[in-house]
């Protein structure tokens, strides 16, 4: 028996929207797998970058009080990143972020990049971009984080003379030690 032209193409709509609707769900289900996976990995093999349990990780925003020199105690907040790196660049730095150092009534705000010490980043090191100008800067942090809300620092301070030029005897003896909590993004912006 033959159904009315009209209802042969009813029945065959559903068919096809059905079918659409399939192809369109498994494209998703495999990009959610193809972008997940890179994600997933990345905190599988980097446990202190991003957490798939709720524990403390090293990234984030950090705000301590460095001593430049004597009598010159700035406010530091770092923010500390770190994404799952693809093909286009596996041997960068497995951290990046900023650090923005509050000096009077300008603050000022570097790149940082690091690397860490083992898969739990108990033990990390941290580069500034310093400045060109005379000053007192920030060059090299090395901090150890057991896994909670406060990191130990011992830094690097970086002399640059009036004439642009760091001179090794005049560079302070002794790195800084100071101890950096755990802050929030408004931290960051709000520092200085």
């Amino acid at each position: 028996m033959r159904l009315p032209s009209g209802e042969a193409s009813r029945t065959a709509r559903p068919r096809k929207r059905g079918r659409r609707l399939l192809w369109l769900l498994v494209a998703a289900a495999l990009a959610a797998v193809v972008i997940g996976v890179p994600y997933v990995a990345h905190a599988l093999l980097n446990p202190w970058a991003i957490s798939l349990t709720g524990r403390p990780t090293l990234t984030g925003y950090w705000q301590g009080q460095v001593a430049f020199a004597p009598g010159d105690q700035r406010s530091v907040v770092l923010h500390i990143r770190s994404e799952p790196r693809t093909g286009r660049c596996p041997n960068c730095s497995p951290i990046d972020g900023a650090v923005r150092v509050c000096a009077g009534a300008r603050p000022m705000t570097y790149e940082l990049t690091g690397r860490v010490h083992d898969r739990h980043a108990r033990g990390f090191r941290l580069s500034v971009s310093p400045g060109e100008t005379g000053g007192r800067y920030l060059r090299w942090f090395d901090g150890t984080w057991p896994g909670g809300d406060q990191i130990s620092v011992s830094a690097t301070i970086l002399v640059i003379d009036a004439d642009g030029v760091s001179r090794s005897d005049h560079q302070p003896a002794q790195p800084v030690r100071f101890a950096m909590r755990r802050a929030a993004k408004a931290d960051f912006t709000a520092a200085c």
